[in-house]
């Protein structure tokens, strides 16, 4: 810190230099899961952009969870300063974090869609499949809220909150299979996401020091 002060060094074009590369990837994901003659990169493509229909168990909690976690991908474009097609956020700073959440989330969406195309319904075998779960993605989670990249921390605090809502689920009075196994896909979905931010941040942090 103390030599930063003695010899500070700019960091708005690095960070900006860093967005337009995670800005152009994800378009680049973008545009190919779109094909030809979309009008906005923006628009949800839907869950069948990334995942062959035909190995879909359309009654499976897999299902339901790439349904939603594309619908949750796409939600944001629409509202974040995200650096895809001709827009160019204001600040970089601002810039580069929600392009970055953005492309952790396509690819966790991609890592999801791998596992049902493999076949993983994501059916928890018993109740201690959804403990084992739960403790997986506390653990990618609190790596990434407790890592020293500042990006890694950021998008810990954007995954961080999705633990409330399962866990009072799995906690009140009267509990169903249902909700049993939409905990234990989410806990999945949890542990995807934290693990790709980790990703994410690195190669950000890589990049910006190089």
């Amino acid at each position: 810190y103390a030599a930063s002060l003695a010899d500070p060094k700019p960091v708005a074009e690095p960070i900006r230099r860093e967005m337009d590369r995670l800005g152009s990837a994800v378009g680049d994901r973008l545009r190919e899961l779109h094909g030809e003659g979309v009008e906005d990169l923006r628009e949800n493509p839907g869950p069948e952009a990334f995942v062959d229909e035909r190995a879909v168990a359309r009654d499976a909690p897999s299902a339901d969870l790439l349904s939603s976690a594309v619908y949750r991908s796409f939600d944001g474009l629409w509202f974040d300063p995200v650096a895809v097609g001709d827009y160019e956020p204001d600040h970089p700073a601002t810039g580069l974090t929600r392009t970055a959440l953005v492309q952790t989330r396509l690819r966790a969406v991609d890592a999801v869609a791998a596992r049902v195309e493999a076949g993983d319904t994501m059916f928890p075998d018993d109740a201690g499949a959804i403990g084992a779960a739960r403790g997986a993605a506390v653990e990618s989670a609190a790596a990434l809220a407790e890592s020293e990249n500042p990006l890694a921390r950021w998008l810990a605090t954007q995954f961080l909150p999705l633990f409330a809502e399962q866990d009072d689920a799995l906690a009140a009075d009267e509990r169903s299979a249902l909700s049993a196994a939409t905990a234990y896909a989410e806990y999945r979905w949890i542990e995807i996401v934290a693990d790709e931010a980790g990703a994410v941040a690195e190669s950000v942090a890589t990049a910006i020091d190089s």
